[in-house]
């Protein structure tokens, strides 16, 4: 889920540069999105949208005469 609350699945990344940003604390989220997930190979599909700022509706307390 990116800043703005899209929500994208990658599929196509390879092994290897799935291993290095799982091992890899000091390396910087968009570098790694770009130089992987943004080449020949790797596909992108839009899921959904979830506000970070707005919590789900599972989380939100409804009145009790509702």
């Amino acid at each position: 889920m990116y800043t703005n609350g899209n929500i994208y699945e990658y599929s196509g990344v390879s092994r290897r540069a799935m291993f290095s940003i799982i091992t890899n604390d000091d390396q910087s989220i968009g570098k790694w999105v770009n130089h992987n997930c943004k080449t020949k190979g790797v596909s992108c599909e839009w899921t959904g949208h979830e506000s970070p700022w707005i919590p789900c509706v599972d989380e939100v307390q409804l009145p009790n005469f509702i």
